[in-house]
Parts: structure tokens; sequence; C-alpha cells
């Protein structure tokens, strides 16, 4: 049934030895979020171990400026991976975690019901749904007895922190738990701040070393999130795809004689499409086919790049960045 706990700015942290209840009690996989620079940073692991560590280390370095929620996981439908851990993106500024079992959707063998309730329902609300209470008490009318915790750094909103059917939780020493599977003694403990022993970690989105996906899930994440980049810049936006191929496209705008654009960029395109002067051809350079081959290496989908032709690139391309690809134009050399 998972466990979530809702910490406000402020309160305290949850210990150690409670965290390691939480986690093996609800030992399928175990998440964190906070606002850091007004942004929402997601932890996620399947190593408790490393998941507790990190979590205190959260805790300590932001809950006297951030609310932090956590979510440790029991597997009732979809695989048990890091796809189907919580905190789930309802977009790039709001976060959500959910206790309980929502027959309202059909899971698949890979997707959770949460996150098909995230998919067919969530993501297809305004931004700013938590903003109207009208919406709120909808989602717990689907939702019934089950318990959400929504947390936001959209700027509409009065506060961070939604709790939906809060009355359905346990509130000990300020911290909101969504039942009683903690089940420690002493909750919270005195702030500890030690510059020596705590590591700020850049990433804000983690996975265990050892999953890999599979091509089934390929698909998934492209039907899902639009690209492969997409998915990646929605949980870790220093590190997007989009980011690398911007680079790639202005280093081969450096050499003289040839200009290279985005395949949705048509209005520059068409202006040299029509004129005899100037020839227009699908780009790819080795920088781009090992892009597009760390993209996909993950998912295990078998396809060669080297030996690829345009035409499977540009198919490709679609999938991992929701556009073709880049167009290179050059002059044509005047016939003697």
């Amino acid at each position: 049934m998972c466990i979530i706990a809702s910490i406000p700015k402020g309160v305290g942290m949850i210990n150690q030895s409670t965290l390691e209840i939480m986690t093996n009690n609800n030992s399928h996989g175990f998440g964190v979020s906070y606002i850091e620079n007004d942004e929402i940073k997601v932890y996620k692991d399947m190593d408790s171990k490393k998941f507790v560590q990190r979590c205190m280390e959260i805790q300590q370095e932001h809950s006297k400026t951030s609310d932090i929620l956590i979510h440790c996981r029991i597997a009732t439908s979809g695989t048990t991976d890091i796809n189907n851990v919580h905190p789930f993106h309802v977009n790039n500024e709001t976060v959500f975690a959910h206790n309980g079992v929502l027959d309202c959707v059909e899971p698949t063998d890979k997707m959770s019901d949460t996150r098909m309730f995230n998919k067919v329902l969530l993501k297809n609300l305004q931004p700013n749904f938590l903003q109207v209470k009208r919406i709120r008490e909808f989602i717990g009318e689907i939702i019934g007895s089950d318990k959400m915790v929504f947390q936001t750094v959209n700027p509409i909103l009065d506060k961070n922190t939604y709790i939906i059917n809060e009355d359905h939780g346990t509130t000990e020493n300020g911290i909101w738990f969504s039942n009683n599977s903690y089940k420690a003694n002493k909750i919270v403990s005195n702030y500890i701040y030690d510059n020596n022993s705590c590591s700020v970690y850049n990433e804000s989105y983690m996975y265990n070393e050892s999953y890999m996906l599979g091509s089934e899930d390929y698909l998934e994440y492209v039907e899902e999130f639009g690209s492969i980049a997409d998915y990646i810049t929605m949980y870790s936006p220093e590190e997007s795809p989009f980011d690398e191929i911007d680079d790639i496209i202005e280093k081969a705008n450096k050499v003289v004689g040839q200009i290279v654009v985005h395949t949705y960029d048509n209005d520059h395109a068409n202006l040299f499409t029509k004129n005899k002067e100037y020839k227009v051809e699908k780009f790819v350079n080795n920088d781009l086919l090992a892009l597009i081959q760390n993209l996909i290496e993950p998912f295990n989908t078998r396809f060669d790049v080297d030996n690829a032709s345009t035409d499977d690139l540009q198919k490709v391309m679609w999938d991992c960045f929701g556009f073709g690809l880049p167009i290179i134009i050059t002059k044509v050399k005047a016939k003697v």
C-alpha cells in the first residue's frame, strides 16, 4: 500500500531509524522531492540503504527552507522498477505521490495504476489545477479513501504542498504520514548541519546502476512524454539532450560554407530549397550519431546507429527529440 511522508519546512526531520522502518515495510522503490532555487528536485532509488543515506542528506540540507515529500512503495501493479517509483512529475512545476490502489484506471504490465492515473488525468489538467478547490475535491472523490500529496513551485499557488484526503492520514510532531507503517517511537530529530559530512549532489534524478530498460519501455516513454529527450529533461533539466543537440548544431555552423538548422525551422530552410545555387540535405555527423546512441542504448532497442539508413535515423530522431534530423544547407559549386 506504500507510505507517504510530508514534512513542512522548518518542522524538522524524519530520523534515520524511522526511514529504515519505512523502507523495510515498503521495499519496492523509494523517492524524495524537495525545492531548491524555485525548482522541484527529485531523487529516486531502488536501493534502500543508498536512499536512506541520500534522504538524510537532503533533509539536513533543505528541511529548513523547503517542504519535503517522501514515498516508499509497495508494488500492486506495474513493474517493480524505477519507472514506477514516486514522486511523479505532473509537469515541470508539480510532482505528486500516491498511497492506495486506483481502480479508476487500468494499469499495464509495465505501468502502475498511479503512473497511468497521472498520464490519463493529471497531465491533462491546467498547470494551476491545485488552485481550484473543486478540482481538488474532484480528485478526492475519484481516489476514494486513497491519499495523494502534491508538491509544487507554481508561482500562482499560495503554498507548496497540497494533501488530498489529509484526514485519512496521521500527523506526528508536525509531520504527516499516510498510514502507520513508519512505526517509530521518535519521528523528529534535531537539525544537524555538518558541512564536512553532508555532500551535495548536483543531479536532480538518479537511476539504480543495475537497472536496464526494455524495448517496450522505449515505446511507452515516447508515447507518454513525446520523446526520450522530453522524458530526460523532465527529471534532469540540467542534463537536457536538447542542449546537446543545440551544441552539435552550433559547432557545425562554425564550418565555412554551410548552415545547419533544426528541421522544425522550416522557414529558414525554405529560403534555399527553391534556389538552385544551394543544396538542402539531412544533416548527420559522428557527434549526432553518438548522441542518438546514448539516448536509445538504455532501452535495448538493438538499433544499429552506425549502419542505419538516413530514413531510419529520421524515424529514431523523432522518437529521441520529437523532431526530425537537422538540415544542412550548402552552396553548390559553380560549374566551370
